[in-house]
């Protein structure tokens, strides 16, 4: 899926979820890590257990009651159970049944990644279909015809929210607290309160406190404090008293090469997770614009 890969622990347990005679999921119980490489490098998501996924290919083995109960603490029986009585894990599965657990075993004894394969989309009179694999999902419709359909764009699903999910738009992610949108080299990601979009033209990082937008041609720095538009060589400063307008080119060079500079450290904090820190940017832009007073 682009570069979208889903892992799981050895020896994790999960049952096969089947539809009209044919598995079409699982109900994974431990936790499932998601990666995904986007233009900006890789993003690494964890959904946290009980995980329902759809239309994702696996490789397990049938396991006994005992081995069942040593690995959970729990039968067959009270699994199956506990999934249905859980509806956040069940609610997309209503229609379908739980197969008795099994073990998802890795060849190298580190752990082999369970690969999504190549989504396909296709509009057609009756809709829009994702195709992942050999499952069909129905996004807009609620019925099974000629193939296994499901309500919902879902293909993982854990607790608490979290989730992968594949459509028309590419793939988006939701996980304690950050949140994740990729579609070929565009992208959005969330982590707590600060956040940027990236696209081959454009940058732009987002806090509570400042929005800094970098295009090739225009960069704008919109702050409490005061807005900053770079255009060509035009630099305009509007502050709560007045608006300023120069014409510099080496100021505004010198101010292009400062916010570019800033944006990539915004975007790599993102993605790090730490919190943007807007007390050096702040400082450096007044330096800077000191300097060409």
């Amino acid at each position: 899926m682009g570069g979208t890969r889903l892992a799981v622990k050895r020896d994790a347990v999960g049952m096969p979820i089947k539809g009209e005679g044919r598995t079409v999921g699982c109900v994974l119980v431990g936790d499932v890590s998601a990666s995904f490489e986007t233009p900006m490098g890789t993003v690494s998501a964890p959904l946290v257990g009980p995980v329902v996924t759809t239309g994702i290919p696996f490789q397990g083995r049938k396991v006994g009651k005992d081995e069942t109960v040593r690995l959970t603490g729990k039968t067959p029986k009270e699994l199956i159970e506990q999934f249905r009585a859980d509806s956040t894990t069940w609610e997309a599965s209503d229609r379908l049944s739980l197969d008795f657990p099994f073990v998802h075993v890795r060849d190298d004894g580190f752990g082999e990644d369970v690969e999504v394969g190549p989504i396909k989309v296709h509009e057609g009179p009756e809709g829009e279909n994702v195709k992942i694999g050999n499952v069909m999902i129905d996004v807009d419709g609620h019925h099974w015809r000629r193939h296994w359909k499901m309500p919902g764009r879902w293909i993982a699903k854990g607790t608490g929210g979290s989730y992968v999910r594949a459509d028309a738009l590419g793939v988006s992610a939701k996980w304690n607290g950050s949140s994740l949108s990729l579609n070929g080299d565009d992208m959005k990601l969330s982590v707590g309160s600060d956040s940027f979009t990236y696209s081959p033209n454009d940058i732009v990082t987002s806090s509570p406190l400042h929005t800094l937008d970098v295009k090739h041609d225009k960069i704008t720095l919109d702050t409490r404090k005061f807005t900053l538009k770079i255009s060509g060589d035009d630099v305009v400063l509007r502050t709560e008293n007045k608006t300023s307008s120069t014409k510099s080119k080496a100021l505004a060079g010198d101010l292009r090469a400062l916010l570019t500079e800033t944006a990539k450290k915004q975007v790599r904090d993102v993605m790090e997770g730490v919190p943007i820190d807007l007390s050096e940017m702040l400082a450096t832009t007044e330096e800077v614009l000191a300097k060409h007073a």
